[in-house]
């Protein structure tokens, strides 16, 4: 600890910046004046996922006395993922508006009684910028209050829920989605706006993308501005039609930088025919997008380069079409050129 205490303000601070504030108060809170002055000016990132009740009390309890403490949260992850207790808990100790610096709020399975406190506290978190929301029983669809959120990851969300939640993000750039369903119905254009109410959202991934074509491209009528898409769909054979894309991207999409996908259909007789419309000169010259595709039994999947996901499913049956990289000194980022299907065993190339 000696030479530790050594180092000037300047490394002790950023080397205390990459702690869990949890962490950080635990290991070097008490020690001495200086180190806790210096934990007490830092902008603090509090992490409660995976949190023990005791660790867990015991820093709420040294926030409830330190009011500048407070003010120091600039990020908040509260969780009842492994325990049932510990929203309800924090809740009961504070108010989210009592944070009046926070930036960043996670929210990981929460019951529907401390949703709707913290939905009801949100529009009074004046300084908030980004909202992560993974629990299926948060009740998005009676969000009223205009929220001035830029950033917002939710695990579920049916289309109607998320027309009201653009609605209400007015500056909203970034839109993560795990899994978004239009419920079966045919959404009618006339029951939408006039006007597209998220002109500043600039991406958009959907992690598990359950709609029909149709539903999704009056969906997409809302962002007009979107820079980059990133799609995984399955059992859709809606998304395996290239010219509908091709479609939506010119007359909505005009601003589109970035097109990933992942799709999954069952397997069909001359899919080649099928997938080989995402390798005209539009997706490849003009879009800069280029595919390779795998089948497996029954199943057929097409897939953007650089792979969008970190998981690949690998089995006795899985061919896979990859793509020959040729003449790099023209492709620096290693792009992969589509080149006409040739057959072999188990390893296919186009």
């Amino acid at each position: 600890m000696m030479k530790f205490e050594l180092l000037p303000n300047e490394i002790l601070l950023d080397y205390f910046g990459y702690f869990n504030a949890l962490d950080l108060f635990y290991a070097y809170d008490g020690l001495n004046y200086r180190l806790n002055k210096l934990i007490r000016i830092l902008p603090l990132h509090l992490n409660f996922q995976y949190a023990n009740k005791s660790k867990f009390g015991e820093f709420c309890r040294t926030m409830s006395l330190n009011e500048e403490l407070k003010n120091q949260i600039y990020s908040l992850h509260l969780s009842n993922q492994e325990t049932d207790f510990q929203i309800e808990a924090f809740l009961s100790f504070f108010s989210l508006n009592q944070f009046t610096n926070l930036r960043s709020l996670s929210i990981t399975e929460i019951n529907p009684t401390d949703s709707t406190k913290i939905k009801l506290m949100l529009p009074s978190i004046s300084k908030l910028q980004t909202l992560s929301i993974i629990s299926s029983d948060f009740p998005f669809n009676t969000i009223n209050e205009t929220l001035f959120i830029k950033n917002l990851t939710i695990s579920y969300c049916f289309l109607n829920e998320s027309y009201q939640l653009l609605q209400h993000m007015p500056i909203l750039k970034y839109l993560n989605i795990q899994c978004l369903n239009d419920d079966g119905y045919s959404y009618d254009t006339n029951r939408l706006n006039n006007t597209p109410c998220a002109i500043h959202l600039k991406e958009l991934i959907i992690e598990n993308l359950q709609c029909t074509f149709m539903n999704f491209e009056i969906f997409v009528k809302e962002i007009p501005n979107l820079q980059i898409l990133t799609i995984s769909a399955r059992n859709n054979s809606d998304m395996f039609d290239a010219n509908l894309w091709e479609q939506l991207i010119r007359i909505l999409l005009p601003h589109l930088i970035t097109f990933n996908f992942n799709f999954g259909y069952i397997y069909q007789d001359q899919y080649n025919i099928i997938l080989n419309k995402f390798q005209t000169n539009f997706w490849q010259k003009q879009f800069n997008c280029f595919t390779e595709y795998i089948t497996d039994k029954q199943s057929i999947f097409i897939y953007t380069i650089p792979y969008i996901s970190n998981k690949f499913r690998l089995t006795s049956s899985t061919t896979r079409y990859n793509n020959t990289m040729i003449d790099k000194s023209d492709e620096p980022d290693d792009r992969i050129i589509i080149k006409k299907l040739r057959k072999s065993s188990t390893d296919h190339q186009v």
